[in-house]
């Protein structure tokens, strides 16, 4: 063999060679970028989905402070004045029923007195005839003795 193509075998491998490294740095750096413009669009969403979580969670402690003062006002709120209130309330109406029984009571005799007085009293019934044919009823109280 011939200095020469030896030569020329060695620089058709190196070139071939110098050519595969060319073309994975450019095709390795074409990824890299890929892949950084990929992560970069995923860490602005990431940052601004973190700002909308970061504003609920402002949303989220304000609605828990309201309702904690909302149960505080129910722990306050004077129950045993409440519970006095309705003990009232039920002495009052044993008072109306002791009245009702009262009036009651009274309402008894005087239907016994009126029934009395009225046993006294004597009813007429007189029945007359229209000239429609239609019956009438009609009472006459008479009062003896009174």
């Amino acid at each position: 063999m011939d200095p020469l193509s030896i030569i020329g075998y060695i620089v058709g491998v190196g070139g071939g060679i110098a050519i595969l490294f060319s073309r994975i740095p450019k095709q390795t750096i074409t990824s890299y970028e890929q892949l950084t413009t990929a992560l970069k669009g995923r860490i602005e969403a990431l940052e601004e989905q973190s700002k909308v979580d970061h504003q609920n969670h402002l949303e989220n402690i304000k609605a828990i402070a309201d309702l904690q003062g909302q149960i505080k006002v129910y722990k306050e709120l004077p129950l045993q004045a409440m519970a006095k209130a309705m003990q009232d309330i039920s002495d009052v109406n044993k008072v109306i029923a002791k009245s009702n029984e009262i009036i009651l009571k009274t309402l008894k005799e005087s239907a016994i007195t009126l029934a009395k007085e009225n046993s006294e009293q004597t009813t007429q019934v007189v029945k007359e005839q229209h000239v429609e044919h239609q019956t009438v009823e009609s009472e006459t109280v008479v009062t003896k003795g009174k």
